[in-house]
């Protein structure tokens, strides 16, 4: 049993250096690094799990790696720069989660509107790898249906419970039926992240406008809204996390380049304890905006996954814009932010102002996915320009990005993998 953290409620950010990275681990160099768009990270007793977005893959490490820099994988799902609708291929991987029970790692295989899964991936000794079965589409290899239509966050709890972004739903799938959902619920906005309480009664749902709140998500009717929601105002707190042996919800705001901790995540969340976590990693303020790829910093956090080893608190954060996870021990950073024992920054570190807009950067990633143009919120649209303009982002020394973009204007992709290749 872990050891219980309590999270100390500090004004300030803790701005302190990680003790361990997975990724791009040169600051001058993004456009070189092995990895890119990062997002989902999961475990199971042998190995852990990345999901390497803009690569089109997961990544799998030896536990046993995990904590040496900048660990190799050991095996990929999926082929790197293959995107692709198979039962070997992803297309843009967003969440991952894995059944314990079943030994199943499931993959929200975004750009294809689908969740994949895969039985004892830890038995895998070679590539390519073949999908155990799919949730969404009539089989691993067409995807016309779009149920799922941009997959993006996995939850599991009696059954799976699949975020699909452009659907602005929920959907609940019991475990012996991945044909058609038990359960959908509803949001007024594109859904990234979810997560359960410990009790697994109060669903948490990651978004660009709002943290929204499913009080009794299991025993919720067909199309319910959100019990409540919390305001994100303008932080974008896309990724949620519970840690649940500790019932801790963990908070990625990935235009604050932000991490915000919360005891007690079964209990009411609102608005006025929102504005007041009980820990911070990141910037200085909760104000502070501004991103960096410093050693001490973040850059579009998106997503962090917080477990116990052998009683110490981990955290492990997908620093999205710097092509990078970073770890952190959370016992030793409350104690001195400069007692981390990680490499030095190179040099030419440098920092970025994030005051470009949200919409001409993470959700520009699905632009890829055609069918978004169907959308008519102010939001979406802005969601459909181009995938292109986001690779070559990331493939640069992070130049600065269009101040504003008109979706009109924009030459859209005919299909997902002519925009991949485009670019």
């Amino acid at each position: 049993v872990p050891t219980i953290l309590v999270l100390f409620c500090f004004s300030n950010a803790l701005r302190v250096n990680w003790t361990n990275l997975v990724g791009c681990d040169r600051y001058d160099a993004l456009a070189s690094c092995e990895t890119n768009f990062l997002f989902g990270i999961t475990k199971d007793s042998e190995f852990y799990y990345l999901s390497d977005g803009a690569n089109h893959r997961v990544l799998r490490f030896l536990k046993s790696d995990w904590f040496q820099f900048n660990p190799t994988p050991t095996l990929e799902f999926g082929i790197k720069g293959v995107a692709d609708c198979s039962d070997k291929n992803l297309n843009t991987p967003v969440g991952l989660a894995f059944d314990t029970v079943q030994a199943r790692l499931y993959i929200a295989d975004s750009g294809n509107d689908r969740v994949v899964y895969l039985d004892s991936p830890n038995a895998y000794t070679s590539t390519p790898v073949y999908f155990s079965g799919v949730i969404g589409q009539p089989g691993l290899n067409n995807c016309p249906d779009t149920t799922l239509f941009v997959a993006t966050g996995i939850e599991l709890s009696q059954g799976v419970w699949i975020a699909s972004y452009q659907n602005l739903q929920i959907y609940h799938y019991t475990p012996n039926n991945f044909t058609s959902p038990a359960l959908t619920l509803n949001l007024p906005t594109e859904p990234i992240f979810i997560s359960f309480d410990r009790s697994e009664t109060q669903l948490y749902v990651g978004s660009y406008e709002a943290i929204f709140v499913f009080q009794n998500a299991s025993n919720a009717v067909y199309g319910q809204f959100p019990s409540f929601s919390i305001p994100g105002n303008g932080s974008a707190p896309y990724g949620v996390f519970v840690e649940k042996s500790t019932d801790t919800l963990v908070v990625c705001s990935a235009l604050k380049n932000q991490v915000w901790f919360y005891n007690g995540a079964g209990a009411t969340m609102n608005e006025a304890r929102f504005s007041s976590p009980d820990l911070m990693l990141g910037q200085d303020q909760l104000s502070d905006s501004n991103g960096s790829t410093l050693q001490d910093s973040l850059m579009r956090p998106v997503f962090a996954y917080y477990e116990f080893l052998n009683g110490t608190p981990w955290i492990y954060i997908a620093d999205q814009a710097n092509n990078r996870v970073v770890f952190y021990d959370l016992i030793n950073l409350q104690n001195s932010p400069s007692s981390s024992p990680s490499p030095s920054p190179s040099p030419s570190s440098f920092s970025r102002s994030s005051s470009t807009t949200e919409s001409s950067f993470f959700p520009s990633l699905f632009s890829q996915m055609s069918r978004l143009s169907r959308s008519t919120s102010e939001q979406s649209r802005l969601v459909i320009s181009s995938l292109s303009s986001a690779l070559l982002f990331i493939q640069s020394s992070l130049p600065p990005l269009p101040s504003e973009r008109d979706s009109s204007s924009q030459n859209l992709p005919q299909t997902r993998t002519s925009s991949l290749k485009s670019s």
